[in-house]
């Protein structure tokens, strides 16, 4: 079990190779005079032995993912009192929403209350090593914004504020070559992590840098999901930024 676990977690950080694992354990086994009676056998008892692993993993998961829910609908989870009757923003009123639960419910489930002054704890990073190349486009989805300077929803700057950060703000290594967005569509990703590194939220970036607007974006989407009187604690390399 320990060796299955072990290997299903190396092929999520590589390229998953059963064969030359089999290979590379036979020939590890047999200089110490271990032999198979036929060439082909461990690489076929690892493949079977590792995707029904992999499938047991899969069900007792599921089977955690009902027991949460039912405790929800069973249990209600004792939440401080919310400050704010007049919601006009979309914010759930008694506590994080059944999606952020379901996420972490060590973050999002139960009471909170923390030594550090904060309801919970996430964190946002951008990764430029996952792309994806050009697909064909239309018209409408190369539309850009139109020229109304309004004020987005939760945000206390205009359109225009936020338009010019995209041309001045990259992140603090912004003199690393990063990829083009004139070779790929999504130039990397932005997730927002709680801090059991579980991905809440992720956004596809479409520019060349680090943008502000992509942190926003990500906080505005773990806002909506939480009541208004939590203090959410954001840790972000360029957070004095974002301030």
């Amino acid at each position: 079990m320990d060796i299955l676990e072990f290997a299903s977690e190396l092929f999520v950080h590589m390229g998953p190779n059963e064969r030359a694992w089999a290979a590379t354990m036979t020939k590890y086994l047999k200089a110490r005079g271990h032999e198979f009676a036929t060439a082909d056998s461990l690489r076929q008892r690892f493949a079977n032995a590792l995707s029904y692993y992999q499938v047991l993993v899969r069900l007792v998961n599921t089977e955690m993912a009902k027991i949460i829910d039912s405790f929800h609908e069973m249990t209600p989870i004792p939440f401080q009192n919310y400050t704010n009757t007049h919601n006009s923003v979309g914010h759930v009123q008694d506590g994080p929403s059944i999606y952020l639960q379901s996420r972490c419910p060590l973050c999002f489930g139960g009471s909170h209350t923390s030594r550090l002054g904060v309801s919970t704890i996430a964190c946002i990073d951008a990764n430029f090593q996952i792309k994806r190349n050009p697909t064909e486009m239309t018209e409408d989805d190369r539309a850009v914004p139109g020229e109304d300077d309004a004020v987005e929803p939760g945000m206390n700057v205009p359109n225009s504020v936020l338009d010019t950060c995209g041309d001045s703000f990259v992140a603090a290594d912004g003199d690393r070559v990063e990829a083009s967005a004139q070779w790929f569509d999504d130039t990397g990703l932005m997730a927002l992590l709680c801090r059991h590194d579980i991905a809440l939220y992720v956004a596809n970036m479409r520019t060349a840098g680090e943008k502000q607007f992509y942190a926003f974006a990500l906080v505005t989407a773990l806002f909506k999901e939480l009541p208004e009187w939590w203090t959410v604690g954001i840790l972000y390399d360029i957070a004095c930024q974002i301030h």
